[in-house]
């Protein structure tokens, strides 16, 4: 199964072998979940939910509301939250070139893994003991 360039209404469940690409996650109730062996590349979040689960990947999300969840072995790269999203890394998932922007929060429970990360002015980090976090820098915004 590939979504391509893709707007949908309803909850959407990547399976192994699947992918999902382009797709925009819009509206209260909605939701993404990248399960083991998916993968969702170049998604847009602007509400509701998008969860990666164990085995699953996300590569270049942007999170402009809502909440994206990296779970357990799972792994997202590459995502930028906005004023409004958030992120939450739980117990052994991986994320790695992560923007937090200001008004955007990320959280890292124990045991979660957070690589590369750089925090604008007003960015909120939020980890737990044992949670294992990398800044990139620390940027100014204009």
């Amino acid at each position: 199964m590939h979504f391509v360039n893709s707007t949908y209404s309803c909850p959407l469940t990547i399976f192994s072998g699947g992918i999902a690409d382009g797709v925009l996650v819009s509206g209260l109730g909605q939701g993404l979940m990248v399960s083991s062996g998916g993968t969702a590349n170049n998604i847009t979040l602007t509400d509701g939910a998008l969860a990666v689960g164990s085995g699953g990947t996300a590569n270049d999300t942007t999170v402009t509301g809502g909440r994206m969840a990296v779970k357990g072995y799972g792994l997202a790269s590459s995502v930028t939250i906005a004023g409004g999203g958030s992120m939450t890394v739980s117990a052994n998932g991986v994320a790695s070139a992560v923007t937090v922007s200001s008004g955007g929060t990320l959280t890292v429970s124990s045991g979660g893994m957070a690589f590369d990360v750089t925090s604008m002015t007003d960015a909120v980090i939020v980890s737990s003991a044992g949670a294992y976090i990398t800044y990139a820098q620390e940027e100014q915004q204009a």
